[in-house]
């Protein structure tokens, strides 16, 4: 049976059962979902103490981190406890922790060794907004990453990319190879045509200016699809 606190506060709990008095005794790793976000919240309702409300708002997200991540302020606000003030900490420590996430100090020395890697580097970057956005991953010959660049973002479904753009950055940092990526908001990771066309465009023109495409990664919260693994990096 499923525990609530909806009648208890959190002052009347034992003291191993408080959010902060666990995390300080046992350590942060030790806390569930709920209680983390207990904390982030700061306080609870008349009906519901903090824990109660942290459980029934992760819940309403079918217990789907990256759902609750992809909120905006208006959409935490339709939760009943949160106001303008907790909706702002909770986007705030949300892209807090995207930006720790995405930066790497030593990312210039990273490797890209397969498809998986091209996902764990983009899915900080694009993988729980809520709009389109197309970036280039700039390697030299031994695949290391010089840079990563946004080329351009869109709405839901679509965004411009201009190729000779992406060519004029690439031979301005004496780019040896590229990846290409993009997400697909909608959570469905499958390529569109227009997704592979502009694929087989890009790989030719790299191909001009020996420069070699060596993925297109469509990037998802919880899910990706590569064109190199599919065998659809077109060179010819």
């Amino acid at each position: 049976m499923k525990k609530t606190y909806r009648n208890q506060t959190i002052k009347n709990m034992v003291m191993e059962e408080r959010p902060r008095e666990k995390l300080i005794v046992n350590g942060v790793k030790t806390l569930t979902d709920a209680e983390l976000f207990a904390i982030i919240l700061g306080s609870g309702t008349h009906e519901s103490n903090v824990l109660q409300l942290a459980h029934d708002i992760i819940g309403s997200y079918d217990n789907d981190l990256n759902r609750l991540m992809k909120s905006d302020i208006y959409e935490l606000m339709r939760h009943k406890g949160i106001g303008y003030a907790k909706a702002v900490t909770i986007v705030a420590a949300i892209e807090f922790v995207l930006r720790g996430t995405s930066r790497n100090e030593n990312f210039k020395q990273q490797v890209i060794k397969n498809s998986d890697d091209i996902f764990q580097t983009m899915k900080p970057l694009i993988g729980f907004i809520d709009h389109e956005e197309f970036w280039v991953i700039y390697l030299n010959r031994g695949l290391k990453i010089i840079s990563k660049k946004m080329i351009s973002q869109g709405g839901m479904f679509a965004t411009v990319i201009d190729q000779k753009n992406i060519i004029r950055i690439g031979m301005g940092l004496k780019s040896s190879a590229m990846v290409l990526a993009h997400n697909h908001p909608s959570g469905n990771p499958c390529p569109s045509k227009e997704d592979i066309e502009l694929t087989k465009k890009m790989v030719e023109a790299c191909k001009v200016f020996d420069i070699q495409v060596i993925d297109h990664v469509i990037i998802c919260s919880n899910d990706f699809y590569s064109f190199a693994d599919n065998n659809m990096v077109y060179s010819g």
